[in-house]
């Protein structure tokens, strides 16, 4: 009887550990999701650099004076759920703009 229960504790135990072990979360990392967010930015504006930024919260852009600027930030904030909407802060540069304070290190 003894034995019945060990051995039913110890597949149950390896069971669980298994399962436990080979379980991927459904949910994408924040950092994939942003990855993901930018490479549809790349593909569809012309974006000439991008950088999320975790120290100041920032999604910075910078794209051509040709692009449109809205439309970038309304795809932006579609494609981020709510959470990172309120952690981030979108900012979008054109080529021709002057690079704010914040963004240039000299």
């Amino acid at each position: 009887m003894n034995k019945k229960i060990g051995m039913l504790i110890f597949s149950i135990s390896f069971t669980a550990l298994l399962v436990y072990a080979t379980y991927e979360p459904t949910q994408p990392k924040a950092e994939d999701r942003m990855s993901e967010i930018m490479d549809k930015a790349w593909n569809e504006y012309d974006v000439l650099a991008a950088m999320v930024n975790t120290d100041s919260s920032e999604v910075y852009l910078r794209i051509e004076e040709t692009e449109d600027e809205d439309k970038l930030k309304n795809m932006l904030q579609k494609s981020l759920k709510k959470a990172d909407l309120e952690k981030y802060s979108i900012v979008i540069e054109k080529r021709n703009d002057p690079p704010s304070e914040k963004h240039c290190s000299l």
